[in-house]
């Protein structure tokens, strides 16, 4: 197991969640240059919902960089069933 370099699964799901909030806020840098907002496609309607609930609880919410993120991002027909933003 230590031979194939696997990381515990918090630690891949905490390396996971950093980029994916990386990338959310390049995106968003972009945006709030050019004032464009960005089309995503969504693999089903809840899969934006699952993202930001995943990303938000593990983390405060002064320290969600993803939830700060998603002021040029079109999210229409996009479920968020209990996500506090």
């Amino acid at each position: 197991m230590e031979k194939l370099q696997l990381s515990p699964f918090a630690e891949a799901m905490r390396q996971s969640r950093n980029a994916e909030e990386a990338l959310i806020a390049a995106l968003n840098g972009c945006a709030r240059v050019t004032e464009q907002v960005s089309e995503i496609e969504h693999r089903n309607q809840i899969a934006c919902g699952a993202w930001s609930k995943r990303n938000g609880a593990a983390r405060s919410r002064k320290n969600a960089i993803g939830a700060n993120c998603l002021l040029f991002l079109n999210l229409a027909g996009v479920q968020l069933p209990l996500v506090d933003l």
